[in-house]
């Protein structure tokens, strides 16, 4: 055997050990941080395998070779001496191969012990490795390595994501439903390989469906008897006039705190509504000023009674891809959030911009702002900036999250920018070109 190709193999026998250890490490440290590693682990073992097999082919071919110029009857000595050198070089050899096998025994077993699936394919587009997780958790035709993705693993999700990865794109979180499981898919590219692992959230969304389940029954059984509190409160205010102060006072109190349930059941509703689609919402072209005519109504009036200035400017010849009344819910959202958090003379804008990629409506303010730290938890369940300030205002503390669930529900983007004291800019970016992917329901994670 050369020593180059020795060398060679040597060192990628090393790397191999030490990627790893350091990946089986990250991977008990944490699935997402050693990711990474182990793909980087799987690539350099193969690569480690393909050089080892290389080498030993051609040493045997040499020994073969060497033989038979012996068997000819040749007089020098010296192909015998290189015969048998080579011959304990091969036998070094092997005795290294029967280590790489052990060792390679037991990274499968690392593998298949691991808790998500794992999946690696090559620039090729075949499969090279998977562990026995995954075959646990997808349906996986045999002998899966060799094969082309979707002919391995028959799901459209992973095919997809392995079309991004390969072609060089960023692959999101994305959710599969396989049988009665559900299934997070994430991934990376490493060395030119596609690396997908999938985890089995089915437990996780078994109890977010419960919870929702529970919230959307409770609001929906509490709404009786708030409306009928509503009903009498009203009737007696009307009733009580201002002979008594007192019990004026203790009645448009009642009233007040009964309006407040009910809109606080008629988010929770909502949001159980979206986020329990099965389907993807129906879209049509819709022209962006028109429908923003009737979503800012109600928070234009609001600003004229704070004094505030409130413009809309938007070009009549603009349409976006959406579903009219989720998209107006949106806007109206978050113009009554600018005109709530924005100081009694202050600014409201709202403008849309166009390009070949996308169309962006923005929803500016001069008013409050939000500290960096809190600028993603705004779109949280009931999480609030400033919890004295907030119940000034009133609300429920479910529109921003509203905002969100419908946002991605439709296949679009929210997003913020903020600064204390200044003011905030919410944008909602809608695509310009439809894609064929399903838009996915966002699952908010906060307690």
């Amino acid at each position: 055997m050369a020593n180059g190709g020795l060398e060679r193999w040597l060192r990628w026998w090393a790397l191999s050990t030490i990627i790893g250890g350091v990946a089986l490490v990250g991977a008990l440290a944490g699935w997402k941080a050693g990711l990474l590693l182990l793909g980087v682990f799987l690539v350099s073992y193969l690569a480690a395998r393909n050089t080892l097999v290389r080498e030993v082919r051609g040493m045997d071919e040499l020994v073969k070779s060497l033989r038979r110029s012996e068997e000819a009857g040749d007089a020098d000595d010296e192909p015998s001496e290189i015969v048998h050198l080579v011959a304990s070089a091969l036998s070094e050899q092997s005795s290294r191969m029967e280590d790489q096998t052990r060792y390679t025994a037991f990274q499968d077993r690392i593998l298949d012990e691991l808790p998500i699936g794992v999946l690696v394919v090559g620039e090729d587009g075949r499969v090279r490795s998977v562990n026995q997780t995954l075959r646990r958790l997808m349906p996986v035709r045999e002998p899966a390595v060799g094969r082309l993705t979707i002919e391995a693993v028959s799901v459209v999700e992973v095919q997809t994501s392995v079309d991004a990865l390969l072609a060089g794109r960023a692959v999101q979180e994305v959710f599969a439903a396989v049988g009665a499981r559900d299934m997070l898919i994430e991934g990376t590219a490493i060395g030119g390989c596609a690396v997908i692992h999938v985890t089995d959230i089915s437990q996780y969304r078994r109890a977010e469906r419960a919870r929702t389940d529970f919230v959307a029954n409770v609001s929906h059984e509490l709404r009786t008897p708030i409306a009928a509190i509503m009903g009498y409160s009203e009737m007696m205010r009307d009733h009580v006039g201002d002979a008594d102060p007192m019990l004026r006072s203790m009645v448009d109190r009642t009233f007040r705190n009964g309006q407040r349930l009910s809109h606080l059941f008629d988010d929770l509703l909502t949001l159980y509504r979206v986020e329990t689609r099965k389907r993807a919402m129906p879209r049509d072209r819709v022209n962006l000023k028109g429908l923003l005519e009737g979503a800012c109504a109600g928070a234009a009036d609001s600003a004229a009674e704070k004094g505030q200035s409130f413009e809309v400017d938007v070009d009549a010849s603009i349409t976006v891809h959406t579903n009219r009344e989720a998209y107006a819910t949106i806007v109206a959202n978050l113009t009554s959030n600018a005109v709530k958090y924005t100081q009694a003379g202050g600014r409201i804008r709202v403008w849309a911009e166009q390009d070949d990629a996308s169309i962006q409506l923005h929803v500016e303010d001069n008013g409050y702002g939000i500290p960096e730290a809190q600028q993603q938890r705004v779109f949280e369940r009931f999480y609030r900036v400033d919890d004295g300030r907030s119940r000034d205002v009133g609300g429920t503390g479910l529109g921003l999250s509203i905002c969100k669930h419908f946002a991605l529900a439709l296949g679009h983007q929210l997003e913020l920018e903020s600064t204390p004291d200044q003011g905030s800019r919410f944008t909602l970016v809608v695509k310009a070109i439809e894609h064929t992917e399903t838009p996915r329901v966002w699952i908010d994670t906060a307690p």
